[in-house]
């Protein structure tokens, strides 16, 4: 019999505490405040879903991603990032 070659998907529960809540929080903030679209600001790395996922912090996003939207906002990556307590 042939080995089948169907890959399937692990789920993985979202992401739990603030700092992701407070970094989308804050990329949505200066996102509206820029005047962006959730499309405008991701595009070509992230879908308008996935901006959504990162602002709501049920995603973390990776590091050439911040850079990306902070490009995008006209403002460093160390001002997305809610400093540490």
């Amino acid at each position: 019999m042939a080995k089948s070659s169907i890959r399937h998907r692990v789920r993985r529960p979202a992401p739990t505490g603030t700092a992701l809540r407070e970094l989308g929080a804050q990329i949505r903030k200066r996102r509206l405040k820029a005047g962006l679209s959730m499309e405008a600001l991701g595009t070509p790395f992230v879908t308008r879903a996935g901006v959504s996922q990162i602002e709501l912090g049920k995603s973390a996003p990776s590091y050439r991603v911040l850079v990306h939207f902070s490009r995008r906002l006209g403002v460093s990556v160390r001002r997305l990032i809610p400093p540490t307590h």
